[in-house]
């Protein structure tokens, strides 16, 4: 029988019932002891709660909370800090709305205009962010000095915005530009505004307020409604538009139309169900870029050679040396995301080098790895700058690479190979194969090795933007070996689920650039398919460890079935001629029942 997508988990066998139960025993002790407190409060101590207005302003942020973590998790917005708008709307209880906002905007300009002067120079975070703070000191202090010498009190209530946060709101949104461009951080400062506004117009409904505080027992229930909240959302409102064309289509090779909501994985659930139940935390805590591959080295996973490790700014002297005889390499943060802070060195001409940011001096490379060690990649915190091999794009690819260098991201779950995107640069992208700056996004059929659906920009592409060279129906040259070298690498790095990306080098063949332990999850718009049914149909399986060639033979007989998908098309390729019998590795189908 045909297992339905929309019916997956629907009957937990009576293990995981318990271990479920048994995951939710310290939460349930927590939450029993929180509500016998509480209730001590309602009905032993109810005549002194009025004395609680004296700390209304606690019950005031633990509201605007609720709408801040609820903007977050239902509608998928992001905000320059996460609970920093709270803050904000505090001050504007003084102040006012209008004059609020006012005074907010002249603040974050003039620390935006600074923190614009200060791009050029090399100037470490900590002190960056004080001269921020000093101007913002400087802005409320000439505010609130104008306030007294014309005799408009309301804008002496400048003094009560939050100096430290404003000035760190300024640095986030000018540090996002320099690195990602206007577009992602001016609607993360839009809906930072429309943030602070929902809170303030919350902290002032004084009969919600007042309520909460003098009513103990309704603090058990703010703790359950952002548990609830935090657990039971599935589907974020932006999901819903980024992931509309597979909710109701399964492409494949050719289109079903159909329910296939439940065949999507979220990032919630992606979170929930897959990073944290299956990656360690100590693995996701120390697994950088570095880790990964002194770890895969020596089990023989082909990786790029690391040439130096810069950990601090003690090395800077050994890297400048180093630098004066090379000619060409990679220089990576070693925590960084999204292919920020990567520079490409392709060769030089004297003192100049060629690179993927343009030409640069020696001085100009210096000062971009003190900016990878100084967090500039990092949100702030430390990090260390990789050095390693360059690697030349295969030339069977180069007519559809006309630059840059594509990879292979491959979603590897428990050994399996079981989702996969090429992601090939554009100019728009700056020759790198990141998706959010404007590369190519090209979904890989994993049983044939053909690009069987592509995007730019969120809209199908069927050829290279640039170039004009056909994408699709691409057939991709030492496919299995590239679905082997990436399936082996997440295994032995002790992670579950992970995205590893492989670059076919020219020389080498398939090569491990990264692990990345939370994969994102534009792989699926790429494929025009969704993924969590496929990650689903592995989980199943309780049987002892295989080889790599079982593991990519089970993948490759799933795909040609349409990874069991209810009227999908099969794939053409070998396996549709002689299958291999993929139920007998599987003790239970995806629903729990033997398929």
């Amino acid at each position: 029988m045909q297992p339905d997508a929309g019916t997956l988990g629907d009957r937990p066998s009576e293990k995981s019932l318990r271990a479920s139960v048994m995951r939710h025993i310290p939460f349930l002790a927590f939450l029993g002891g929180f509500g016998a407190y509480c209730s001590v409060l309602q009905f032993w101590f109810s005549s002194t709660l009025s004395q609680l207005f004296l700390v209304r302003i606690f019950f005031q942020v633990a509201l605007a909370a609720l709408v801040i973590a609820t903007m977050r998790s239902a509608l998928g917005v992001r905000t320059l800090g996460m609970f920093a708008p709270s803050i904000i709307a505090l001050a504007f209880l003084a102040t006012g709305l209008p004059l609020g906002l006012a005074l907010l905007g002249v603040i974050l300009l003039v620390v935006v205009l600074t923190r614009a002067s200060l791009i050029r120079e090399r100037i470490h975070e900590a002190h960056r962010i004080a001269i921020l703070v000093t101007m913002v000191s400087v802005v409320i202090s000439s505010i609130a000095l104008a306030a007294l010498e014309f005799q408009q009190h309301q804008l002496f209530f400048a003094v009560l915005f939050p100096v430290l946060i404003s000035g760190w709101m300024g640095e986030r949104y000018v540090e996002r530009v320099n690195r990602v461009g206007w577009d992602e951080p001016s609607k993360e400062l839009a809906w930072t505004l429309v943030a602070i506004v929902l809170s303030f117009m919350v902290m002032i409904q004084d009969s919600l307020v007042d309520f909460i505080m003098l009513n103990p027992v309704t603090w058990v229930l703010l703790v359950l409604l952002n548990w609830f909240l935090g657990t039971k959302i599935r589907f974020r409102l932006n999901e819903r538009f980024r992931f509309a064309g597979i909710r109701q289509f399964e492409l494949g090779d050719s289109p079903l139309m159909g329910d296939f909501e439940s065949n999507v994985l979220t990032m919630t659930v992606r979170n929930r169900e897959f990073v944290d139940k299956y990656n360690p935390p100590v693995l996701m805590a120390r697994l950088g870029k570095d880790a990964a591959k002194s770890l895969l080295l020596p089990l023989g996973v082909p990786v790029a050679r690391t040439y130096m490790v810069l950990k601090e700014l003690s090395g800077m002297e050994r890297f400048h040396e180093w630098l004066g005889q090379e000619s060409s390499f990679a220089m990576k943060p070693a925590f960084g995301y999204g292919g920020e802070g990567i520079l490409l060195v392709v060769g030089r001409d004297g003192s100049q080098f060629k690179t993927s940011f343009g030409p640069m001096e020696a001085s100009q490379i210096e000062a971009h790895a003190f900016q990878i060690l100084d967090g500039e990649f990092h949100g702030g915190r430390r990090d260390a700058v990789v050095l390693e091999e360059l690697l030349v794009q295969d030339n069977r690819l180069k007519d559809i690479v006309p630059l840059g260098l594509a990879d292979f991201r491959v979603i590897c779950f428990l050994g399996f190979p079981v989702m996969a995107m090429m992601r090939i640069p554009t100019k728009r992208s700056g020759g790198k194969a990141n998706i959010h700056l404007g590369a190519v996004a090209a979904g890989i059929r994993v049983s044939t090795g053909t690009i069987v659906h592509s995007v730019w920009g969120g809209l199908p592409q069927p050829e290279h933007p640039d170039s004009g060279a056909i994408i699709l129906d691409r057939k991709i040259p030492l496919w299995d070996e590239i679905l082997g070298v990436a399936a082996e690498a997440q295994r032995l790095t002790g992670l579950g689920f992970a995205g590893v990306d492989v670059v076919l080098d020219a020389k080498r063949g398939p090569v491990v650039m990264e692990v990345n332990r939370r994969p994102g999850l534009e792989v699926q718009n790429a494929n025009a398919a969704g993924l969590l049914l496929r990650l689903r149909i592995i989980e199943s399986t309780a049987k002892a460890e295989l080889p790599l060639e079982e593991r990519v033979r089970i993948v490759k007989e799933l795909d040609v079935d349409n990874w069991r998908m209810p009227g999908g098309k099969p794939a053409p390729s070998e396996y549709s001629e002689e299958k291999v019998g993929v139920d007998e590795f599987f003790e239970e189908g995806p629903t729990g029942v033997k398929a």
